[in-house]
């Protein structure tokens, strides 16, 4: 009988989060007696339950949310031996999504007991971890306005990721990869991955694994008007990479210095980079609980 912890970030997805504690509540109450289960009311409370967490010698700490709450979440347990599990009730759930962790509640739960745990790489952006993507460009954008909207999901997600492509606006990035030649690029989007994609089945860097040490520069340049139906079909596709404004290198720590603004995120989350930053790898750093079937991760 395995102890559990759940942290339900109320804020995510469409707010459901009632429901979803509710079916936890039953789950754990046979199954995982021993189970606590915490709302997570305001920002500054989070330190609170993870400190509870921590110290309640718990076999798994969930995060109940979206991609931002388990990078909130879960970045207190990098470089650590505690277990973060995902329950996944977000807008877009990439993170989740990446690693096949059902989006049905119950079948997410199974997973403490059908599921196995591997040790996972994380990224870090001036000191600053990450667990899927880091990005600067239209994603940054997007996440910094996506954050303060009442009403999220796909559909104001991709509102928001219209409105700021019609702008066209690049920037430049001179890219220094260790053990390589520096060069620079001007493209309208620049993420680092560590897993395949932002949400929703948007795969921006297909084929990525957060088991193989490495991370991924992508890039995309401005995609002419006419070209953008095909460019949105092969980003849902997982073929993003076969489209000439695409581009996309492997380091493990890498220094970049842009010309625009420092608007950046974190799985989502908006973060503010300076004008130059480091990217660097943190391999097998993070114990995650994830379905068994020996699927790619």
């Amino acid at each position: 009988m395995k102890k559990t912890y759940f942290i339900i970030n109320p804020k995510s997805g469409h707010k459901n989060y009632l429901q979803v504690k509710d079916t936890i509540e039953k789950y754990s109450k046979n199954l995982h007696p021993d189970s606590l289960i915490r709302v997570w009311e305001h920002k500054e409370q989070l330190e609170e339950l993870v400190n509870e967490a921590k110290i309640g010698n718990y076999d798994i700490v969930f995060a109940v949310g979206g991609d931002g709450t388990v990078h909130c979440v879960g970045k207190h347990f990098i470089g650590t031996d505690i277990n973060l599990g995902i329950i996944p009730n977000g807008s877009g759930d990439g993170i989740s999504r990446h690693f096949h962790i059902p989006k049905n509640v119950l079948k997410a739960l199974e997973l403490i007991e059908k599921g196995q745990i591997i040790r996972i790489d994380t990224g870090l952006v001036n000191e600053i971890p990450f667990i899927g993507f880091m990005g600067t460009g239209i994603d940054a954008k997007v996440a910094h306005m996506f954050s303060s909207l009442t009403h999220r999901g796909l559909i104001p997600y991709i509102k928001l990721a219209f409105s700021e492509y019609i702008k066209q606006k690049t920037e430049k990035y001179q890219i220094t990869i260790a053990g390589q030649e520096t060069f620079e690029i001007e493209p309208q989007i620049l993420s680092i991955a560590n897993t395949s994609q932002f949400g929703n089945g948007a795969y921006f860097s297909p084929g990525s694994s957060a088991v193989d040490g490495i991370l991924q520069i992508c890039k995309l340049d401005v995609v002419p008007h006419t070209k953008l139906p095909i460019a949105i079909y092969k980003i849902f596709n997982a073929t993003c990479h076969q489209l000439k404004e695409y581009g996309r290198w492997n380091f493990k720590e890498v220094w970049i210095e842009r010309s625009g603004d420092d608007y950046g995120h974190v799985d989502g989350e908006s973060i503010r980079t300076g004008k130059k930053f480091c990217v660097k790898i943190q391999e097998k750093s993070l114990n995650l609980l994830i379905p068994t079937l020996g699927l790619r991760v």
